[in-house]
C-alpha cells in the first residue's frame, strides 16, 4: 500500500517492520488481538491510489482518508467518503461482519447496493449519498438490526420509500 501513496509529510515513514503495525502513525489496533481495526489518515497530506490489500484488513472498524486525496477503484472489503472511487461496490462487502460504520458517500460508485449488506448485523450506519447508485435497495438491509442512520440521498434509487418502512422497522428495533 505504502509504495502507492503520495506522503509529503513522512507520516507514512513509520511503516516498517522495524515497529509493531500497531504503531504506526494513523494505525489502530485491538486490545487483546493486536489486529488492525481502524486507518485514519485525515489530516496528514496522504493520497495516491488505494491499494487492494487494504481489503485485506479482517477487523476494520473505521477507516478515514482525507478527502479527496484517494483515487482509483474501490477495493474489495473497504469504505470511503468523499474520494474519486469508482467501480461497484462489490459483493464482498457483506464479508466485513465486525464494520460498524459504511461511509462511501460522495463518490462515483455505481451499480446497486449488493444485497450481500444485509450480511453486516454489526452496522451502525449506511452512508453512501452522492454516488451514481441506482435499481432497488435490497430487502435484505432489514437484517442490519443495529442500523441507527441510512442515507442514500442523491442516488437514482428506484424503490427507496418501497423499501422505507423496511429500513426502519430495522432502525426501531434496536
Amino acid at each position: 500500500m505504502k509504495s502507492q501513496l503520495q506522503d509529503p509529510l513522512g507520516v507514512t515513514s513509520s511503516w516498517n517492520n522495524s515497529i509493531n503495525l500497531c504503531q504506526w502513525t494513523g494505525v489502530t489496533c485491538g486490545h487483546r488481538r493486536q489486529r488492525v481495526t481502524g486507518l485514519d489518515l485525515r489530516q496528514q497530506s496522504v493520497g495516491g491510489v488505494l491499494s487492494p490489500f487494504v481489503g485485506n484488513l479482517s477487523f476494520p472498524r473505521s477507516i478515514n482518508l482525507p478527502n479527496k486525496s484517494f483515487r482509483g477503484e474501490i477495493p474489495h472489503e473497504f469504505e470511503a467518503s468523499n474520494n474519486k472511487l469508482e467501480a461497484e461496490i462489490p459483493v464482498e462487502i457483506g464479508n466485513l461482519l465486525m464494520l460498524q460504520i459504511l461511509n462511501i458517500a460522495e463518490n462515483h460508485l455505481k451499480g446497486q447496493l449488493p444485497a450481500s449488506i444485509g450480511n453486516l448485523s454489526a452496522l451502525q450506519e449506511i452512508d453512501v449519498r452522492g454516488n451514481r447508485l441506482g435499481g432497488r435497495i435490497p430487502s435484505t438491509i432489514s437484517h442490519v438490526r443495529n442500523l441507527i442512520s441510512f442515507n442514500v440521498a442523491r442516488n437514482q434509487f428506484s424503490d427507496s420509500m418501497e423499501v422505507y418502512p423496511l429500513i426502519m422497522e430495522s432502525i426501531f428495533q434496536t
